[in-house]
């Protein structure tokens, strides 16, 4: 049915028309700015009045922009070959808004410029992109008036590529733009408009979906193989560094993984990358490599690094966040990892074989991938051991939490961490484990192992788990590594145990937060005392030159407890009553630590074993340690709780069955200076002493 308008004079559908835009038709410039929206919306009604109104829509520079911005995102390919054949710009000019018929430009937004393709590709309009590349669009610095944000508009326009919706997106472009030059003048650097986008493209993102002949194309017309890009791809939630041999081997393709190294790629890791990212391992090849192994069980990829030269010992520094059950200040670890670490890291069952992407390659269960790495590519057992982080300061707690859960973690110590004490009933577990310890898996300092392990399952309902029964069964595997060892070395070996397992129960950055000596490290005590370490074996001290006998762990142990804050320091004052009951140091908790000191006489400790006193004057022996608490009344807390707590400590570890009642006087709440003082000279008194010892 014919449109009434299609009969109007020409002086009344100017008038209409000079309503609907808003301007006066017939005083339009170039320059001005009419809102065709109204306008083309009527001019979709027939073709004599598309034709009519063809004028007017396509008549100024921002009514043409305003039309190629409408085609790109809408698909409409008339309205692109109209608006460019009449001079319309490739760049759209200010913020532009998608509504629900056409695209506004918003002057009150700020200015922004966007290519033609950049808004066909976001919408995912193939055709308007198709279109504009054959009508000769770009994106180049010919087509921006504001040259200084090319290069980041440049980036965007890649990134966008980059994605795997839009493949063909990406190989129209370059088909279309491998031959047309980037820059006109002859001072500029030459490369076509496809090595501009392309060195800029996150390459490592194309490769983890790519087919090698696409990959080849990208690599022919700029695509940068050796960097490395900032990608979500590999971790999920997680932003890290991976260049496009680490993405390669994250995908397992061999064919992918030969076509980058025939073009280039490094195995290694360049000083500049180790410089750039020293905080994450994702960019190394060697340790993508070892992920896809642990996830699919394959070993080509792998096995091809290691053949091209990479270390299969390499170790890379890394920040770990604590786990629920470290007690530690905020922040990250400082530690290390090695390729096997993070093979037994990306392990996600231990029931079943891994399903491998390859078929006819069925995937290595983890204990014949842990074989492979010690017999087949010679992975050094046990890891290597990285050097300690050095602080300005003698900082006592952060040395005691670095030497427990920083460093390189040995491959036994990660799998128990990491899938508990309770994984050991799994016979696939048990076994590598056992293979592990046999190929010296547990690492140069076994204490580490020890002192960090620990807990028992108190549950009382069906699916209860002896993991005390578990332990013991790790601790029989254990024993033959142990027994082999001389006497000194099981000594000190028994000393770090019980001294940093004292330490970490009453050494906490949250006071409120106990790390307690449970069943599993009574378990691991228990079982160096029956290996033949001496418990009452007194350490070797240098004192102005000379080597003197020193404490032995049960006294080392009081020592750090009575002379350290968790008796003199503001904790354990009588505090206002808004803040008694959120003091940590009660008679309970003190009696809880009097527990592990109990357990240790019970296993031969000496309470009454006497040292020089050389460092405090109240060190002779367990038992006066306590007591002098009490007679230099250094505690303070209501009704004497604390100490009489201490005494009966003191008169459990004597073997006495009456406890002596405490009838001391308490002083009021108060910052004591003298208690201060003492506090702050025996503390740096022992730094000394220690610093002395290094020397």
């Amino acid at each position: 049915m014919t449109s009434p308008l299609e009969s109007l004079p020409n002086e009344i559908f100017d008038l209409i028309i000079t309503f609907l835009i808003g301007h006066d038709v017939t005083s339009l410039r170039p320059s001005s700015v009419p809102d065709c929206t109204p306008l083309a919306r009527l001019s979709r009604c027939s073709r004599l009045l598309n034709s009519r109104v063809d004028h007017v829509l396509f008549g100024t520079i921002e009514a043409r922009n305003s039309a190629l911005r409408h085609g790109c995102v809408r698909g409409n390919l008339p309205a692109i070959r109209k608006a460019v054949l009449r001079g319309a710009h490739s760049v759209t000019v200010r913020r532009h808004r998608r509504t629900n018929n056409s695209v506004r430009a918003e002057p009150q937004a700020g200015h922004r410029e966007a290519s033609a393709l950049q808004l066909a590709l976001k919408a995912r309009q193939f055709d308007a992109f198709e279109l504009l590349l054959n009508l000769g669009l770009s994106i180049a610095p010919r087509d921006f008036r504001d040259t200084t944000i090319l290069g980041e508009q440049v980036k965007t326009f890649a990134r966008k590529l980059a994605e795997p919706r839009n493949v063909h997106f990406l190989e129209a472009f370059v088909n279309a733009r491998r031959n047309t030059p980037y820059w006109h003048k002859d001072t500029k650097e030459k490369c076509s408009q496809a090595e501009a986008v392309l060195s800029r493209m996150p390459f490592a993102d194309v490769v983890r979906w790519a087919s090698p002949t696409l990959l080849e194309k990208l690599l022919d017309n700029g695509a940068q193989v050796n960097e490395a890009v900032v990608s979500r791809n590999v971790v999920e939630g997680q932003r890290l560094p991976i260049t496009a041999l680490g993405a390669a081997c994250l995908r397992g393709d061999m064919d992918v993984f030969k076509l980058l190294v025939a073009r280039g790629a490094q195995i290694g890791i360049s000083n500049s990358l180790r410089r750039q990212y020293p905080k994450t391992h994702s960019h190394i090849p060697i340790f993508m490599a070892a992920r896809h192994m642990g996830e699919t069980g394959r070993t080509d990829v792998l096995d091809a690094c290691v053949k091209g030269g990479e270390d299969i010992d390499r170790p890379c520094h890394i920040r770990r966040a604590p786990l629920p059950d470290e007690y530690l200040p905020p922040g990250f670890l400082h530690v290390c990892t090695t390729p096997l670490l993070t093979y037994l890291d990306a392990i996600s069952s231990w029931e079943a074989r891994p399903a491998s992407t390859s078929p006819g390659l069925p995937g290595l269960t983890p204990t014949e991938g842990v074989a492979h790495f010690i017999k087949t590519l010679g992975a050094a057992m046990p890891s290597p051991v990285a050097p300690p982080f050095k602080y300005s300061l003698c900082i006592w707690r952060q040395d005691l939490h670095d030497r427990t859960y920083a460093g390189v973690p040995s491959a036994v110590e990660f799998l128990l961490v990491k899938w508990g004490t309770e994984a050991l009933a799994q016979p696939r577990f048990f076994t590598t484990i056992k293979l592990l310890v046999e190929n010296d898996g547990t690492g140069p300092d076994l204490g580490k192992l020890m002192v960090r392990l620990d807990g028992q399952n108190n549950s009382s309902t069906t699916d209860f788990i002896n993991k005390e029964g578990l332990w013991d069964k790790f601790l029989a595997v254990l024993t033959p590594r142990v027994s082999a060892m001389d006497q000194t070395t099981k000594n000190i070996l028994l000393r770090r145990v019980i001294v940093d397992k004292g330490a970490l129960r009453h050494t906490v950055y949250s006071p409120s937060r106990w790390v307690k000596v449970r069943a599993i490290g009574q378990a691991s005590i228990r079982a160096l005392v029956a290996a033949g370490a001496d418990i009452n074996d007194q350490e070797s001290v240098k004192r102005l030159g000379n080597h003197v006998a020193g404490y032995t762990p049960l006294n080392r142990v009081v020592s750090d407890f009575v002379h350290t804050d968790s008796l003199v320091g503001e904790y354990l004052h009588d505090h206002p009553r808004d803040h008694r009951s959120a003091c940590p140091y009660t008679a309970d908790v003190v009696e809880a630590f009097g527990g592990y000191l109990a357990f240790l006489v019970s296993l031969g400790a000496d309470p009454k074993s006497e040292e020089e006193r050389w460092l405090y004057d109240d060190e002779s022996s367990a038992v006066e340690m306590l007591i002098a608490q009490i007679r230099k009344s250094r505690s303070r807390h209501v009704g004497g709780l604390v100490e009489q707590s201490l005494l009966k400590i003191a008169a459990k570890m004597q073997g006495l069955e009456e406890i002596p009642e405490y009838t001391g006087e308490r002083d009021p709440f108060s910052e004591r200076l003298g208690n201060m003082i003492g506090f702050s000279m025996s503390y740096f008194s022992r730094v000394s002493c220690q610093v002395e010892e290094d020397v």
